[in-house]
């Protein structure tokens, strides 16, 4: 502790500190030295024009920050949709990919009414009959879709159909 308080250690202790000091700003002139010849090796590709495509876009020159915003503008309806997928919890999934409908959609249907009187007056089904019944209700369309998953479900609740699925 004597030695800080000599003038030499007082000098020594300013010395270490001055080096340690020009270590670090050492390091960051060499991080910002880097930083450019990275810039220069790669200055063709930042300083490069639009595509001939985007240049003709709208009859009009447009920069690189306007197609961005119109490539923006074009994307926000997509993520909207995605986003209101993420809540729905897959309801807009299904809808999005059930089928229009159409008479061979009627005729599953059909079939599957049929099916669920067969199964209801059985009064049980087993897990290849509900598998089958299933794979029936996906082909159909939304609002057939709905009533068929209603019957099933009210014939199962009420007790004139004993299945699981």
């Amino acid at each position: 502790m004597d030695d800080f308080k000599s003038p030499l250690g007082i000098l020594a202790a300013v010395q270490t500190a001055l080096v340690i000091l020009l270590f670090f700003k050492l390091s960051h002139v060499e991080g910002e030295l880097a930083d450019m010849k990275f810039a220069a090796a790669h200055a063709d590709e930042i300083s490069q024009p639009a595509p001939a495509g985007v240049a003709a876009y709208g009859g009009a020159d447009l920069s690189r920050s306007e197609v961005r915003e119109i490539i923006r503008d074009e994307l926000l309806p997509v993520k909207a949709a995605l986003s209101n997928l993420g809540r729905d919890g897959g309801a807009a999934a299904a809808a999005v990919s059930a089928p229009p409908r159409t008479a061979e959609t009627d005729r599953i249907y059909d079939d599957f009414k049929q099916e669920m009187r067969r199964l209801v007056a059985q009064g049980s089904a087993s897990e290849a009959e509900m598998a089958a019944l299933q794979a029936k209700v996906a082909k159909l369309p939304q609002s057939q879709r709905n009533a068929a998953l209603s019957e099933m479900s009210k014939a199962m609740s009420n007790g004139s159909l004993d299945a699981t699925f």
